[in-house]
């Protein structure tokens, strides 16, 4: 499925869908280990998962229907609900939260180097239009795994 660009003159705190995915730096495969029955998170790859789920716990208008944590990569599919008043949320703002808390905590739980990042700077984003793409979206989401697993099972093997 290919990801989006951002939408110019697009207010990215409007209510609606959002298909969003995170590469890690160098596409390295810092996140965990594909299986045939699916990812096997690294250390690194739980710390990720659990910001994640932390950042949505921050949000309550934000609900997340399908996500995973590949090996060299993240996606989500979050709904986007209105943002309190006293509060301040855009897409970016909410990437900015969990990749920056992600981070620290790999710091401070020394997974990683103090200088080191795992994240690539930007992230990618697809403004999902309607009920069809919502749920193509999600199956896949879900399949990332398994279409991984098959595509490498499928490579020829080197002489």
């Amino acid at each position: 499925m290919p990801i989006g660009r951002r939408l110019p003159d697009f207010d990215y705190a409007t209510p609606g869908w959002y298909f969003v995915t995170c590469v890690t730096e160098g596409r390295r495969q810092l996140l965990g280990e594909l299986e045939k029955d699916g990812v096997v998170l690294s250390r690194i790859g739980r710390v990720v998962a659990d910001e994640w789920e932390s950042t949505l716990r921050a949000r309550f208008w934000i609900s997340c229907t399908a996500s995973v944590v590949m090996p060299d990569h993240f996606h989500a599919l979050i709904g986007w609900n209105d943002v309190p008043t006293n509060r301040c949320g855009t897409l970016g703002g909410l990437m900015a939260h969990f990749k920056g808390n992600s981070i620290r905590r790999l710091r401070r739980e020394r997974l990683v180097a103090p200088w080191e990042t795992i994240w690539h700077r930007r992230y990618w984003d697809q403004v999902i239009r309607g009920r069809r793409q919502l749920e193509a979206t999600a199956r896949y989401i879900e399949n990332n795994p398994a279409q991984a697993w098959l595509r490498r099972s499928q490579r020829p093997v080197p002489r």
